[in-house]
């Protein structure tokens, strides 16, 4: 509370000052060496309200008009202010004001806009603007009106201002939660129009509507499995050769890859039992909607990404046709890290339109790693990236998620790829095959010296009782 007996001496004072309705608090206090509360009481004593006959009521009525910027009307708890845009005095309820403040103060680190205040209080940004210098508010001020100052705790001013925090806390909480939810849907609006829709309207049919031609092999004496080594194709990845020393495109790889698969099938000595085929591996080059790896590496492409997944899953699709002439066909996912979900895509596309044939069996697996057993083999997939997955350290892993036919099985091979070129190595009882690639030189390669591997496709005929009895390798 202001003292009675100060007041009066301050009235004789600066009285005639104080009662100029041009002279703001702020100039009163900069003037008289006043505080800013004593100023603000100061000229509530000597600005009496004198009501006013021949003008409009203000919008909201309290029948009080006034000739100074504002008054504060404690028993109605309502601000009533004069503003030059409006055609009235503007009077608020006494929440709605300490509302607005609080939202354009930067009490807690994100003030409200004046566009937002203006959406969320219905008023005129030009009112406001004007409304905000009459109360002399910036980002910079205390979340509290001067009567609030004058007349609260400081106990209660901070009890209000952890509230109010609280308050914005769970505002902003509800705030990032619904533009989590619209990205979603947007991401899957995106989704079902450019993609979903697209592998749908060819899916009307499905494999058992038509038949493949099957090759008449002669049967061997000792049964195997070939494993063709189909890793880092990178569908869709382009390359311009004056740039790279060699083109690559769509047409490059997909005439690399049947060409190179027919001469190693030419080469079987006998028909195998089954074609085990790795699907995933980098078999894309890009993942998503945009053209660039799994974790946003940019990539150039021939093609756009929706573009790339439906055609590359339609020669996925005529290749699994052309293997299927040889033999029943056993496709397994061998996750890349260029293409983590358009491989998965690719894999359920697969189950999908092979659901009703008998020669294709699409293991729905989607471990970083998959195992299979064959007579006395235990044969591992990896892509290989990943400082875990290296071969030195690839046998206690396999050992550990596979134990059980770890100890059934006599040979244990991991097959993987990532690296485009050949290699052999065994750890701790794991033979690891690392297979070459068809695909291209990109920039990237060309500008870092990787040029020196041949593209090549091989394949891997496993024995039943154990072993390699082969492996088939062609260059382009």
């Amino acid at each position: 509370m202001i003292d009675q007996e100060w007041l009066k001496n301050a009235v004789k004072s600066w009285g005639d000052i104080a009662k100029d309705p041009k002279m703001s608090i702020r100039n009163l206090a900069k003037q008289t060496g006043l505080s800013k509360h004593k100023a603000v009481k100061l000229i509530q004593h000597v600005r009496k309200p004198v009501p006013e006959t021949n003008q409009e009521e203000p919008i909201k009525n309290t029948g009080i008009l006034h000739s100074f910027d504002y008054y504060y009307n404690k028993e109605t708890d309502t601000y009533v202010t004069f503003i030059k845009p409006a055609p009235k005095p503007i009077v608020l309820p006494g929440h709605v004001h300490r509302s607005m403040k609080q939202a354009y103060s930067n009490w807690d680190g994100k003030p409200a806009t004046i566009n937002q205040i203006c959406r969320r209080f219905e008023i005129p940004r030009s009112w406001f603007e004007d409304y905000k210098r009459v109360h002399e508010w910036t980002h910079d001020s205390e979340p509290f009106t001067s009567e609030e100052i004058l007349e609260k705790s400081v106990e209660d001013l901070v009890q209000d201002a952890l509230q109010g925090r609280r308050q914005r806390l769970y505002q902003q909480y509800e705030i990032a939660k619904w533009k989590e939810i619209q990205r979603d849907a947007d991401r899957w609006n995106q989704f079902e129009q450019e993609t979903l829709n697209v592998l749908s309207d060819r899916l009307n049919r499905s494999a058992s509507d038509y038949s493949v031609p099957s090759l008449n092999l002669k049967d061997g004496s000792n049964p195997y499995v070939l494993l063709v080594g189909l890793t880092d194709f990178h569908w869709g990845s382009y390359a311009w050769d004056k740039e790279t020393y060699g083109e690559y495109n769509r047409s490059i790889a997909e005439k690399r890859l049947k060409e190179t698969t027919e001469r190693i099938l030419n080469k079987l000595p006998y028909k195998p039992e089954e074609i085990l085929l790795p699907i995933g591996s980098d078999f894309f080059d890009v993942d998503g909607d945009v053209a660039s790896t799994t974790k946003g590496t940019p990539q150039d492409t021939d093609g756009t990404p929706t573009e790339i997944l439906v055609t590359g899953c339609e020669l996925a699709r005529s290749y699994v046709d052309m293997l299927r002439q040889v033999a029943p066909v056993r496709i397994v996912m061998m996750s890349g890290n260029h293409d983590r979900h358009n491989g998965l895509a690719l894999l359920l596309y697969l189950s999908a339109w092979y659901r009703n044939v008998d020669d294709v069996n699409v293991q729905l697996e989607y471990k970083p790693r998959v195992y299979l057993e064959y007579g006395n083999n235990l044969i591992a997939f990896s892509h290989g990236d990943g400082s875990s997955t290296k071969p030195r350290d690839l046998a206690l892993i396999v050992a550990t998620e596979a134990r059980e036919a770890w100890g059934r099985t006599e040979h244990h091979f991991a097959f993987g790829g990532h690296l485009h070129h050949e290699k052999v190595e065994e750890h701790g009882g794991l033979v690891h095959y690392l297979m070459p690639s068809l695909s291209g030189t990109t920039r990237w390669a060309a500008r870092n010296g990787h040029v020196d591997a041949k593209p090549s496709l091989q394949a891997f005929m496993i024995n039943v009782d154990g072993g390699i009895g082969s492996v088939l390798t062609v260059k382009t």
